[in-house]
């Protein structure tokens, strides 16, 4: 319940600053244009929206210790970026909605030759909705513009599973087991125990283009994605990720 009134709020939260920023660029007209800033990042240009996807490289941290190593995957959604008018043009802020994939994957193993042997692999892999609210700063050069973000994220999971795979040989004989829970939800059998909700920090910067943008962006999960709390187990989700869009 606490999981979803956050939802709620947060969402509220990004709609009313939307709403003010794009209900300051319509009754705000005059603005100082700095030198050799182009005056198409004018706030007047209003509401500019753009698709984006590209390659995601995710892990995930503080797992008692253990060594995880990075899983790919993609991202896929819309973006609004709704210019705010200042005495420097170019500033703006940014919201949308995202498909995205994090995980991670781990692996051990042991060898004493012809005695005994052991292996054993773990993989996370996860699906979010993801919603993010930037502020946003742009410079334009001309036919190419330069920009950097930084701002909150907050994100719902879809699903997601968790694999392990341990296989075993000793002294002649061989044992393998596997099992598959789901990621999210309460039930210890057959669930991961993991909460459903994220909650972090996204930095990048981008090119663009004339409609065409290029760029990098790192996410920071601030939640124990965990619902128990043991020792060391404090998973959280990390997300590097390359970006391609096209804007309207």
């Amino acid at each position: 319940m606490k999981n979803k009134i956050f939802l709620l709020t947060a969402l509220l939260i990004a709609g009313f600053a939307a709403d003010a920023a794009a209900q300051m660029a319509r009754s705000d007209k005059t603005t100082f244009v700095a030198p050799k800033q182009k005056t198409t990042n004018n706030a007047s240009q209003g509401i500019t929206w753009s698709v984006r996807t590209g390659l995601n490289v995710s892990n995930i941290i503080n797992l008692e210790g253990m060594d995880y190593r990075a899983k790919a995957g993609f991202h896929l959604g819309v973006l609004a970026d709704i210019p705010v008018p200042m005495a420097i043009n170019g500033f703006s802020v940014q919201s949308g909605l995202f498909y995205t994939m994090r995980g991670a994957k781990y692996k051990e193993s042991e060898n004493e030759e012809g005695y005994y042997k052991y292996k054993y692999t773990e993989k996370i892999a996860s699906h979010y909705f993801q919603i993010p609210v930037y502020w946003s700063y742009k410079y334009d050069f001309g036919s190419v513009a330069v920009s950097a973000f930084t701002g909150p994220y907050i994100a719902v999971g879809l699903g997601g599973k968790l694999k392990t795979k341990e296989k075993r040989e000793y002294d002649g004989e061989s044992s393998e087991e596997s099992e598959k829970y789901d990621l999210f939800g309460k039930d210890k059998d057959n669930n991961a125990n993991w909460k459903r909700f994220d909650f972090g920090w996204s930095l990048g910067a981008g090119v663009t283009f004339d409609r065409i943008y290029v760029g990098l962006q790192y996410d920071f999960g601030f939640i124990n994605m965990a619902r128990e709390d043991y020792e060391d187990y404090h998973p959280k989700n990390r997300n590097f990720s390359l970006s391609v869009g096209y804007s309207f």
